[in-house]
């Protein structure tokens, strides 16, 4: 969501889906691209690297996602709000 969404930051994402802003760092850099959507849908480096980036073009563009993001929104919202249920901090 992060990376494939248009113009959107770690703090914007991590406010919609109620969870702290390491989690979702941490998950970037365990399962992201290393890629970013960029403000004009092409594809740009990430701040946030991950340890198995790819190569891809920086001037690929991105698809209408809006229905893959909605879901993943939502299972993330769920997960989150499951997660923070069985943790003790």
């Amino acid at each position: 969501m992060y990376e494939s969404t248009l113009g959107v930051t770690v703090r914007g994402i991590t406010e919609d889906l109620g969870i702290v802003r390491g989690t979702l760092r941490h998950w970037l850099e365990a399962y992201g691209t290393g890629k970013k959507a960029a403000a004009d849908g092409t594809l740009t480096s990430s701040p946030l690297q991950s340890k198995t980036t790819t190569t891809t073009s920086s001037a690929e563009p991105l698809g209408d996602e809006t229905t893959k993001l909605t879901t993943e929104r939502q299972v993330l919202q769920r997960a989150a709000k499951y997660f923070a249920g069985k943790t003790r901090w």
